[in-house]
């Protein structure tokens, strides 16, 4: 499955997991990308937190990291 540019697809050894590669030839996906994941809709979620802030570090659960610290 194609997502936002990146493929979702399911692990060789272990088909209920998921890795993300990326679309086309060649690339380097994201150092938090890498590993397999549970479950496509984890996978989404993922990519939607690093598209939507690209410039911030992001969490491996799909959120940006705060940018100040607590008061």
């Amino acid at each position: 499955m194609e997502y936002k540019g990146f493929i979702i697809k399911s692990h060789p050894k272990s088909p209920n997991l998921k890795l993300i590669v990326t679309g086309g030839q060649g690339g380097k996906i994201p150092a938090i990308f890498q590993g397999a994941h549970l479950s496509e809709g984890a996978c989404m979620k993922l990519i939607d937190g690093y598209k939507a802030k690209p410039k911030e570090k992001v969490n491996k659960n799909g959120k940006a990291n705060p940018t100040t610290g607590k008061l």
